[in-house]
């Protein structure tokens, strides 16, 4: 079992509480803590927000979310792909694997603009697919379908 407190960064943010697969809470960082006022804004960060907004269905939007959890992980946590397997992976169709899901669409929903339809769709069309495919291939391998 991954030890939750012993795998925190220095710059740690407890913003959003998660349960996750291993049936531990994590911590998130809220969208407040991943926008700094005085920083430009992290184009990954920036590209997998739009994939949330701008996803197509709902396998595409799963995706997002996931990727997005990734990221936010990555901020917080000192993770090895096998980590991400462990804290993001349950078996399909079991409660654990919705609880999952929930928590994912939830934290995606904090981070998502205040009103996303007012939101034009980005003109170089869809950058994110590319970014959400690594972190979730990177992480996760073929293993992304049962995470979602």
């Amino acid at each position: 079992m991954i030890n939750e407190r012993s795998r925190r960064l220095s710059g740690f943010s407890p913003g959003i509480p998660v349960s996750l697969a291993d049936g531990r809470e994590w911590w998130l960082p809220a969208p407040g803590e991943v926008i700094e006022s005085e920083a430009p804004i992290d184009p990954e960060y920036a590209a997998l927000v739009e994939g949330i907004a701008f996803a197509e269905d709902a396998v595409e939007r799963g995706r997002a979310e996931l990727a997005l959890g990734i990221y936010l992980l990555n901020r917080n946590y000192r993770l090895v792909p096998g980590d991400f397997q462990t804290l993001l992976e349950a078996p399909p169709g079991t409660l654990q694997s919705a609880k999952v899901r929930a928590a994912l669409h939830a934290v995606a929903e904090a981070h998502l603009p205040s009103h996303p339809a007012e939101t034009p769709a980005p003109p170089w069309g869809h950058r994110w697919r590319g970014i959400i495919a690594r972190f979730t291939g990177r992480t996760l391998g073929s293993h992304v379908d049962s995470a979602i």
